[in-house]
């Protein structure tokens, strides 16, 4: 294996979060709408708005890796879930699959992609660069999804297992 399918690979693997923590899938599995837009305290976010929060910058960091455009102001007006968004609860499935579906597209670009090679909407490093961003972003918040999910008393997930760590 060359240095360049290694490096991939490790990105990869950070994606679903191999070899570091629980899995993206499993550190949500088994929230209910109610219990995901619980908060622990008024000062702390919700599992809800965290996971909003995290597919809203994983989505906008995969249509720049795609080439497009992207306006950086403009995910600030959208980066946390609106009132009607956290009341709807047919929100939250959709969430959870499109930010597993993010995942599986970010390992699809990285399988496609020189990732030693600059985005060319934004040449201020390589693509590698910016998926591991994304990665890092999302273990950030999963930990603090967790974090919540402990202090609601929801944790561990009804579907956890030795093998799903």
């Amino acid at each position: 294996m060359n240095p360049q399918d290694i490096f991939d690979e490790i990105l990869i693997d950070g994606l679903y979060a191999k070899h570091t923590h629980v899995h993206p899938a499993k550190a949500i599995s088994g929230l209910e709408p109610s219990k995901a837009r619980e908060r622990p305290s008024s000062e702390m976010h919700s599992c809800w708005e965290l996971l909003h929060h995290a597919e809203i910058w994983q989505d906008y960091t995969i249509r720049m890796l795609k080439g497009e455009k992207m306006d950086w102001r403009e995910v600030s007006k959208v980066e946390w879930p609106t009132e009607m968004e956290l009341e709807d609860d047919d929100e939250w499935p959709r969430l959870v699959t499109q930010f597993i579906t993010g995942i599986e597209e970010l390992e699809k670009i990285v399988r496609s992609t020189d990732m030693t090679k600059p985005v060319p909407t934004w040449p201020r490093g390589p693509s590698g660069a910016w998926v591991l961003v994304a990665l890092q972003h999302n273990s950030h918040h999963f930990g603090q999804i967790i974090a919540v999910r402990i202090m609601l008393d929801l944790w561990p997930p009804p579907t956890m297992d030795d093998e799903t760590q």
